[in-house]
């Protein structure tokens, strides 16, 4: 259980005593070892304050707080149900199975818009930069060259063993055989497990020096696959929307490459020489080709990630209406006219490819 999470429910009651935390944390504890992916997307709308106070609530997520505190409140409480749900997607975000906390994490910076959408109670927990911060370690890790030296294997004289094991076999000494040939095969299948996380790791470097390589060709390029064109060619506005897509299109494994925002930035500076501090989601989405975001429309299949890709959501909305920015405040309460730095918009469109390609 994460330790500051004393700290952080002194939000919701000051002068809370140390029993009520210790049963706070137990139906923390309880839920995170039985969460599933639909529960991730609970907490998220719990924690972000994107449903109604009582009705959107899981039942799992009542019940275990009532079994440890029968006065527990599900009306009239929804910072206390928001910041429970943000200390539940913090700890899950630090135990489990990676490929799960990556996701997670996805899903986490991914409904924040980068940082820009908050709750008061994520904004407690810092639950953004956690998210962040773990993708941005775990691409650090991942693309960190191995420690040491090679491992090696044991040297084997097969011609010798086989000529003394026949001689054994010749004079019918079958216990002596066995015994000649059973270190010889031990050796065998230790080295044979040595080279086997050899050759693993090889062909995990190799995925990522080939998955780099594609990013840098695509970067000297300048050549945008999606459209067809030079990004010089593209309205200055539309590059971190297309940027990203096609980053992400690149990128073969979580968490992806710790240099993507560079990677974006540079896309973007390819066009003017410059950034702009801000860009709206009106201007980025009017700006892009109509069928390009037909085609985005047709490829996105959302699987109940609505709420986690806003951007997606937009390009979708525009592709049916030119008149589209009502339909996409109803979908995220988002308003078109939300100024967001253009890397983060780049990172915002690349982080949603990743969720519904890898989730």
């Amino acid at each position: 259980m994460i330790t500051e999470f004393a700290d952080w429910y002194s939000a919701v009651d000051v002068a809370s005593q140390s029993g009520t935390i210790e049963k706070r944390q137990q139906a923390i504890e309880k839920l995170c070892k039985s969460a599933s992916p639909e529960f991730h997307r609970d907490m998220i709308m719990t924690a972000f304050e994107l449903g109604s106070d009582s009705e959107d609530l899981p039942e799992a997520f009542v019940q275990a707080f009532r079994e440890t505190d029968a006065s527990f409140r599900t009306v009239n409480n929804g910072f206390e149900h928001s910041l429970l749900a943000g200390a539940i997607l913090a700890n899950l975000l630090e135990t489990g199975d990676l490929h799960a906390r990556q996701l997670l994490a996805l899903m986490v910076t991914c409904v924040s818009l980068q940082g820009v959408r908050n709750s008061r109670a994520t904004e407690t927990i810092s639950l953004f930069e956690r998210a962040d911060n773990l993708l941005m370690e775990q691409s650090a890790a991942v693309r960190q060259k191995p420690s040491g030296s090679m491992p090696s294997v044991a040297a084997m004289n097969a011609k010798k063993i086989v000529g003394d094991v026949e001689e054994h076999l010749k004079q019918n000494q079958i216990p002596q055989a066995i015994q000649q040939i059973t270190p010889f095969l031990e050796t065998a299948a230790k080295n044979i497990n040595t080279l086997s996380k050899v050759l693993s790791q090889a062909k995990a470097c190799q995925k990522i020096y080939e998955e780099e390589l594609n990013i840098l060709w695509w970067l000297i390029g300048g050549h945008s696959r999606g459209r067809n064109c030079r990004f010089c060619d593209l309205n200055v506005n539309e590059i971190p929307l297309v940027a990203g897509k096609e980053l992400a299109d690149l990128t073969q494994d979580l968490p992806g490459p710790y240099a993507v925002r560079a990677f974006i930035e540079q896309a973007v500076v390819a066009v003017d020489g410059r950034i702009s501090q801000t860009v709206t989601i009106e201007a980025a989405v009017n700006a892009t080709d109509s069928d390009w975001r037909k085609q985005i429309a047709d490829e996105a299949g959302l699987n109940g990630f609505e709420h986690c890709c806003p951007i997606h959501i937009s390009l979708i909305e525009a592709s049916k209406s030119s008149s589209w920015k009502e339909a996409f405040f109803n979908g995220t309460s988002i308003k078109s006219s939300l100024k967001i730095g253009p890397i983060d918009l780049g990172l915002q469109m690349y982080r949603e490819n990743l969720l519904l390609h890898f989730a």
